[in-house]
């Protein structure tokens, strides 16, 4: 069985590639300016951060089970995520300091220039 192209769809598409004017004819495809989706909604969203918020955003991995169960706790609770996560690791760090003292994390050495080579 052999495959055939369809040559008026061939000339169709060089023609609406090749040329500045629109294609004359029938296109199963709808054109750019009647597509289902405006431009406002096909464009991503993004989020940012302020710098002086005092918050650092991570990416990590978690178990599945243990995700499972902070999903159920903070539609129980009513608290978001990001909340219970902090506070578990706010609990973390009171921890570990009643056992091995204070933890203090060290300055930020960023955008100085003269640093860098010193």
């Amino acid at each position: 069985m052999k495959k055939t192209i369809d040559p008026d769809a061939m000339s169709n598409l060089l023609d609406g590639l090749t040329s500045g004017r629109p294609s004359i004819g029938n296109t199963p495809y709808p054109s750019p300016a009647t597509s289902v989706f405006s431009k406002e909604e096909s464009t991503p969203k993004t989020t940012t951060v302020q710098k002086n918020s005092g918050k650092e955003r991570i990416c990590t991995t978690i178990d599945k089970t243990v995700m499972n169960k902070i999903r159920v706790i903070s539609e129980k609770e009513g608290v978001q995520i990001n909340e219970l996560i902090s506070l578990g690791l706010d609990m973390l760090i009171s921890k570990y300091e009643e056992t091995h003292g204070q933890v203090r994390p060290k300055k930020e050495n960023r955008g100085n220039i003269n640093n860098i080579f010193r």
